[in-house]
């Protein structure tokens, strides 16, 4: 669900052309949800503080010879263990849009006129990006990692749109219309993970009636 509203217009009559300089400002909020299966290896590093050497077992603080464990740890070899797993990504995020350029607008004739514009686009994307994982390993224990990623960036863009309009009775009008506005591509990551919002091929449908009362 999108909310438009109109912040400029001025108008401009040239014949049964019309010149019109109109700004809009929009919030579209947007909520996306996938999952899939994961297959992962987890390596585990292993460090050690060992004793200096000629300690046999044992502590007696009170016998005046505490030990000292080192300060430079011991590494064994590594140990890899695969798995599998499950995951789930919610992206929630709200676009603001404002756009501003000219419209051209003419009569075909007394019932039937058509809007038309183009011109750039500016946005600013807020979200998050939600992840749910839960992962079996090979070796019987499992484990889940669940939380939440913020993030907030422009992106950019342009829009064209046109407008049929009948005009029904004096003052009253059916109108139908259709704009497309591609702009770029929001991303939200972090922690290796990514969700991508692709903003390429917005398309807005409008349909209404203006009416007098």
């Amino acid at each position: 669900m999108a909310t438009v509203i109109g912040i400029g217009r001025r108008e401009t009559r040239l014949g049964i052309w019309t010149w019109i300089v109109a700004g809009s400002r929009r919030r579209q909020p947007a909520h996306i949800s996938n999952g899939h299966a994961l297959g992962l290896s987890i390596r585990c590093q292993r460090h050690f503080y060992f004793p200096p050497p000629g300690y046999r077992g044992g502590f007696d603080a009170s016998a005046g010879n505490p030990i000292t464990i080192g300060a430079t740890p011991t590494q064994l070899a590594d140990d890899t263990i695969s798995g599998t797993g499950t995951s789930t990504r919610n992206l929630d995020v709200m676009l603001y849009t404002v756009r501003l350029g000219p419209t051209l607008y003419w009569d075909f004739d007394e019932h039937v006129g058509l809007y038309a514009g183009a011109g750039p686009a500016v946005g600013l994307v807020s979200g998050s990006l939600g992840y749910n994982e839960n992962i079996t390993l090979t070796d019987g224990s499992t484990a889940r990692n669940h939380g939440e990623i913020s993030s907030t960036g422009m992106v950019y863009g342009g829009y064209v749109n046109a407008t049929l309009v009948y005009h029904a009775v004096e003052g009253g009008d059916f109108y139908l219309g259709a704009q497309f506005m591609p702009m770029s591509s929001a991303t939200i990551s972090g922690g290796g993970r990514m969700g991508k919002l692709d903003l390429g091929g917005q398309v807005y449908i409008t349909a209404g009636i203006n009416w007098p009362f």
